[in-house]
């Protein structure tokens, strides 16, 4: 949760969503859930810098199927 005491955090992450990723927007979301009293928003950014593919299509097939990994 400590990560989350600024207005903007950034997380530079190199090549495609992965199951590290993954965990790591995990546990930011659920330490943004439990800070939802202070005044203050925090963003989430995250750089995916070397990606193999900018071919948005397949960007967000990662992103549903993230998304549905997180839900689960």
């Amino acid at each position: 949760m400590a990560i989350l005491t600024s207005d903007l955090v950034i997380i530079n992450h190199k090549g495609e969503l992965s199951s590290n990723l993954e965990g790591l927007i995990g546990m930011s979301l659920y330490a943004k859930l439990q800070i939802q009293s202070l005044p203050f928003k925090p963003k989430l950014l995250f750089v995916l810098h070397d990606q193999m593919s900018r071919d948005e299509n397949i960007f967000l097939e990662q992103l549903n199927r993230l998304k549905d990994n997180l839900q689960a």
